[in-house]
């Protein structure tokens, strides 16, 4: 009986002193970022939706979920895009995703790819390796994550049901590099390629409309669209013309049926040489989910203090002062802070073989500069067909921790 009794005490005073420790734990972080950040921090403490369950709310409001992508070779949102994709719900309710790559007369390779039966893996591989060839304007498409999610894609699509197949759709413009020439190119370039985003925009709208017009009991779609392709309305500081991205077009498209979603991520800045990656509003957002352990969450931008920001995602001299996040995004989702994103560029087998020489032959059509530039890429490819692109530097840290000090 002393025993017990002994016990109870002891467990008493444990869950006392564990209570005051995390209680001053918690004053500790508190006290650990400083007051111009401590709006955000305030309001993150109240998000408790999941990114995957804020996307699926948009979907019950809205038939058309844009998801504003970032670097295209980062492969971590692409863990995000598959959790929301091979959801049940997605399965059941959406079963239709379109993404800015690859063009839309190559649609029969990912469509071939779907009714093949019973790959093995290496055969599996081969296929994914073969529509990334294919997969681009550009002379290839090199990003890890979009091969994965091929696989991945195909592999959910055997085991579901008649019917209930996840559809995947090109968007990109068309062009065919077996008839491609350097002439052909410049031509590509100032016809097709300066229509992109409306050509994307139409390639939706009419593929859209066919699935909400048909029998497909599914009448919803996901769509991926990166950086400035996946942006609302907005005027170019420098023209004062609209910019023709082609969410924006969706969203005038099909009114009220359209929302788009911000990842964490970086923004594009002027530097010395040109364009550099930065973070967004000098770290402050980052530092303020640091500040929580950087939960995964998502919300609506309205009502937000991230809201009424300037918008620095995009360089500053295209952007107009009163322009805020809230004109650009419905929503914001926080999945992985800045220094777990990981850029990886090719797969093994992507060079090989006769593709090598296909490659330069491209690349040559483009311009010397990126000719130049293709057997570059080779050689490096010739050392790690798989390697892993800088996208993380000590100076994001250095921004970043600079709010968490006082």
């Amino acid at each position: 009986m002393r025993i017990r009794v002994f016990n109870e005490v002891t467990q008493y005073v444990f869950f006392l002193v564990l209570g005051i420790t995390f209680s001053c734990s918690v004053c500790l972080a508190g006290e650990g970022y400083k007051e111009e950040i401590s709006s955000y921090v305030e309001f993150i403490k109240q998000q408790n939706t999941e990114p995957v369950d804020y996307i699926f709310g948009l979907f019950e409001k809205y038939d058309i979920v844009v998801i504003c992508e970032r670097l295209h070779p980062e492969m971590t949102q692409w863990e995000l895009i598959w959790d929301v994709v091979s959801d049940q719900r997605f399965i059941d309710d959406v079963g239709n995703i379109f993404t800015e790559y690859g063009p839309q007369n190559n649609q029969r390779l990912v469509d071939g790819l779907m009714r093949k039966k019973d790959l093995s893996d290496d055969e599996l591989d081969a296929e994914a390796t073969k529509i990334l060839r294919n997969a681009s304007i550009w002379p290839v498409w090199q990003n890890k994550n979009f091969h994965d999610y091929l696989k991945k894609l195909y592999r959910l699509n055997q085991s579901l049901g008649e019917g209930k197949d996840i559809n995947h759709y090109f968007s990109d413009v068309r062009l065919n590099w077996r008839t491609m020439t350097s002439k052909k190119y410049e031509e590509f370039k100032k016809t097709t390629l300066r229509q992109r985003d409306k050509l994307m925009a139409d390639r939706i709208r009419i593929k859209f409309k066919r699935i909400q017009a048909g029998s497909e009991s599914r009448k919803k779609c996901l769509v991926i669209m990166n950086f400035r392709h996946g942006f609302q309305p907005m005027k170019n500081k420098m023209t004062g013309k609209d910019e023709v991205n082609t969410a924006a077009l969706l969203f005038q498209m099909f009114p009220g049926k359209v929302a788009n979603v911000m990842l964490n991520s970086v923004c594009l800045d002027e530097g010395r040489d040109g364009l550099v990656t930065e973070v967004i509003q000098a770290g402050k957002w980052d530092a303020a989910f640091k500040a929580l352990g950087n939960p995964e969450v998502g919300f609506d931008m309205a009502g937000s203090p991230f809201a009424e920001e300037h918008f620095d995602m995009y360089p500053a001299q295209f952007v107009e002062d009163d322009c805020t996040y809230a004109n650009i995004f419905t929503g914001f989702v926080f999945y992985k802070p800045l220094e777990d994103h990981v850029c990886i560029e090719g797969v093994p087998g992507l060079f090989d073989g006769r593709f090598r020489e296909e490659y330069l032959k491209r690349a040559k059509c483009i311009s010397d500069k990126y000719y130049n530039e293709a057997i570059e890429i080779l050689e490096k490819y010739d050392q790690e067909s798989s390697r892993v692109v800088d996208h993380y530097t000590p100076g994001y840290a250095e921004k970043i921790d600079m709010w968490l000090q006082k």
